[in-house]
């Protein structure tokens, strides 16, 4: 009985042993990745160049090996997103809102103060249904759109014209949309390039799995500065 609790004992302090390397091993992967992202953004040059889903931080290359495991990352720009703190967006965030069946929660809608996410804006809203609306939301501080990055219900909700928003998404299948040679009205809620991204790195090392989901500040000419870092359960 002593020699199969010894064996025991060994056999498990090993496996806790191997999962705590693999845990750290994932970790220093998770910041790998993050790094990776700032310097690929750092890499665009400066503000000129637009942003649009064939630039060279778009494309998903899916998992990659590095190190021991694994990484994936995934970059998106958040001038893709209607922002719920931006005064002018108010009533476009409202239709996007109306669109998808939600309804706006008035006093965190109202409210002077800072939101600091979806959930906060809406949130009788459950986990489905946030993650949903924070592909089409965002609190990062973009008061512009990029009509090169974003979905068609962004588009629709922010210009209320289909003939428009069609336009805009077929122009931008060839080259990218030319903001300078459209109308003020429609102009005026454009960007050609953000100021936030938001990066997604999910790290593998043998059964050992982490997941991050970090905003980069990187507004062109200067360099990337992560600005928020937020642990996520892998696979959410």
């Amino acid at each position: 009985l002593l020699a199969v609790g010894l064996a025991y004992t060994s056999i498990v302090d090993q496996r806790l042993t191997q999962n705590a390397l693999a845990a750290l091993q994932a970790d220093a992967l998770v910041r790998s990745g993050v790094t990776a992202a700032v310097v690929l953004l750092d890499e665009r040059g400066d503000a000129d160049q637009p942003d649009t889903l064939r630039s060279s931080w778009a494309r998903d290359i899916g998992a990659q090996p590095l190190g021991a495991g694994r990484v994936e990352v995934r970059i998106e720009d958040e001038a893709r997103r209607l922002d719920v703190n931006a005064t002018e967006l108010r009533p476009a965030v409202a239709r996007l809102l109306a669109t998808a069946g939600v309804e706006r929660h008035a006093t965190a809608a109202e409210a002077p103060r800072l939101l600091l996410g979806v959930g906060e804006l809406v949130p009788a809203v459950d986990s489905t249904g946030v993650a949903r609306l924070r592909r089409q939301l965002t609190a990062a501080g973009e008061m512009r759109v990029n009509p090169n990055t974003a979905s068609r219900e962004v588009l629709a909700a922010l210009l209320q014209d289909a003939t428009v928003v069609d336009h805009l998404i077929a122009e931008r299948a060839h080259a990218p949309v030319a903001i300078d040679g459209l109308p003020a009205d429609v102009s005026r809620w454009l960007t050609a390039r953000g100021q936030h991204y938001t990066v997604h790195v999910l790290a593998t090392v043998g059964y050992v799995r982490r997941a991050v989901e970090a905003t980069i500040w990187a507004p062109g000419g200067t360099a990337g500065e992560v600005v928020a870092w937020r642990p996520l359960i892998p696979d959410t």
